[in-house]
């Protein structure tokens, strides 16, 4: 099998699912990778940053708290998971501060154990205007699966290849 029929099936083997059928939370996730199902609860977090402030990282551990909390109730479908899709907002007083905010933000998150963490903060993009007085410089993924459970353990291909390397 080349790249391009490998990446094909990487991605077909990809399928998210919003259930609106489910009570009591915000909606499920659920995809498979090879023959490992995962189902996972999504939640938004929206933390104001400064520069003596770590309410950021307070504001989104409780919102992951929350959907680990909320997750554990899930049906038993698979690996079951938190995701938080995180969108930081500095308000209009600290944008001369950006880049230390943000760096001292990921630095930061990136000591959540147990966790896969992504972000995006495009340089000419960090200044975007809201209308309330902040700034919204990018987005933040923060994955964690619930206790006992290992993200990295199964990434492994149809072949018992390690992908999590690639």
């Amino acid at each position: 099998m080349d790249k391009d029929e490998t990446a094909r099936r990487d991605f077909i083997l990809w399928s998210c699912i919003w259930d609106p059928r489910d009570q009591g939370s915000r909606g499920n996730i659920t995809f498979g990778v090879g023959e490992v199902s995962f189902v996972a609860e999504a939640k938004q977090g929206w933390p104001i940053l400064g520069r003596k402030s770590d309410n950021g990282i307070r504001t989104v551990g409780k919102t992951m708290q929350k959907a680990l909390s909320e997750a554990s109730r899930l049906p038993s479908e698979g690996k079951r998971m938190g995701i938080v899709f995180v969108t930081p907002r500095v308000h209009k007083s600290n944008i001369r501060y950006m880049d230390d905010i943000l760096d001292c933000f990921t630095e930061n998150l990136s000591k959540v154990k147990s966790a896969a963490l992504a972000w995006y903060f495009p340089p000419g993009k960090r200044f975007l205007n809201g209308k309330d007085g902040y700034r919204y410089p990018g987005i933040v993924l923060l994955i964690k699966a619930l206790s006992g459970q290992r993200l990295n353990a199964v990434m492994q291909s149809d072949h018992g290849k390690d992908r999590s390397r690639n």
